[in-house]
């Protein structure tokens, strides 16, 4: 359960609209209230906001780029359908503290690995958009600041209700004058033509080229593309978003993005935040009976720049097809110390390979990769 403020912040976007309330205990079952002014508390609709009160909570006691992988029970007072639960799993993969892109990377990269190992890659696409590049859109089209938000809401119903549904909507329920909806809807249909190369200088693309073509460059099979009608349902993405669907599912089998605000809320200090949700569900609808998982070994993979970045997360995907269970990856300080270890020690890591010692003859022998990288416990 979470605090009411906290769950009603204007940060869930239509999940708001589904929480479970929780009424005051001890009432006067003798004085008539209304409920909405006794409600406290509220199960939770997601992780990421437990999660960053937690941070917020103990940023002094967590390392600089803080990685976070939990798994919860979360719940959403739906209509119960096939794909949509009033209670139901998620697995979140957070990284707090990186503002960079890489964050981005790393979390996806290990989102398509998993799908990947669940034989899920060549049924799934990857959807990427942007916060900003939608909120550019709704400037141009002349739509109020204050109506973005609720423009949103209603635009991420077009795989459900179609274009001309959200038009009505958008015109009936947003009060959005017909010139304003076809503009919006025009500049979403050029935005998507000129994304084939992302080189009209008519738009702001942000990291979305950069990120998709990593992507595409560290995981080739996997379809990838640019959808400027993605929304995701939250309100607290600030920056790139993403979502993974699978040509057997009618929804959404994970996604994510960043959320550099949020935290602030709670602390008052700017931090960057990216996440990325999996609906246990929905993928476990998709998978045969077994599967196999290995167990093993957890390597550190340490970088110190962007460029050595994409060498690392190539390596990291290299190792985990050879059979090493986990891969992290890690940017390096700029002098290392025995804290850097300790932290490592603290996160499960047994070995911790160094990029400067990196041998690209030898990028695909794991026996290589363990000899060279260092025992974790010894170094710490």
């Amino acid at each position: 359960m979470e605090k009411i403020e906290r769950l009603k912040s204007d940060q869930g976007g239509e999940n708001e609209s589904m929480i479970f309330e929780v009424i005051k205990r001890g009432l006067d079952q003798n004085v008539p209230v209304l409920p909405r002014q006794v409600v406290d508390l509220g199960l939770r609709y997601d992780l990421t906001l437990p999660l960053t009160r937690f941070y917020a909570s103990n940023k002094s006691s967590l390392p600089r780029v803080f990685k976070s992988f939990q798994t919860g029970n979360v719940w959403r007072a739906e209509r119960p359908q096939k794909g949509r639960f009033r209670e139901f799993t998620q697995f979140d993969l957070d990284i707090i503290g990186e503002k960079s892109i890489t964050a981005e990377i790393e979390l996806i990269s290990a989102g398509l690995q998993i799908l990947i190992d669940l034989n899920l890659e060549n049924s799934s696409t990857l959807l990427v958009n942007d916060r900003r590049i939608l909120r550019d859109i709704m400037l141009r089209a002349r739509i109020d600041i204050d109506d973005h938000s609720s423009t949103l809401i209603i635009l991420d119903k077009i795989d459900k209700i179609g274009r001309s549904g959200v038009e009505k909507e958008l015109k009936e329920l947003r009060g959005l004058t017909s010139v304003q909806v076809e503009e919006l809807f025009d500049l979403i249909e050029r935005m998507e033509r000129d994304s084939d190369c992302f080189q009209s200088s008519e738009w702001e693309w942000y990291d979305i080229p950069y990120l998709i073509a990593s992507l595409r460059k560290i995981y080739p099979d996997f379809k990838v593309s640019f959808s400027p009608t993605l929304v995701r349902g939250m309100g607290y993405y600030t920056g790139p978003i993403y979502e993974v669907v699978n040509d057997f599912s009618n929804k959404s089998i994970c996604g994510g993005g960043r959320y550099d605000d949020m935290i602030s809320k709670w602390s008052g200090d700017s931090v960057p935040a990216v996440g990325f949700s999996f609906g246990f569900e929905r993928i476990m609808d998709l998978l045969p009976e077994s599967w196999h998982i290995s167990n093993g070994e957890h390597l550190a993979i340490g970088y110190s720049s962007i460029n050595q970045f994409q060498e690392a997360i190539t390596l990291q995907k290299h190792l985990l097809e050879a059979g090493i269970s986990e891969v992290s990856l890690v940017k390096k300080p700029k002098k290392i110390k025995a804290v850097f270890f300790e932290d490592l020690s603290r996160q499960a890591c047994d070995r911790f390979f160094d990029m400067d010692d990196f041998a690209p003859s030898l990028l695909k022998d794991k026996r290589y990769i363990i000899e060279v990288s260092r025992p974790i416990l010894r170094q710490a």
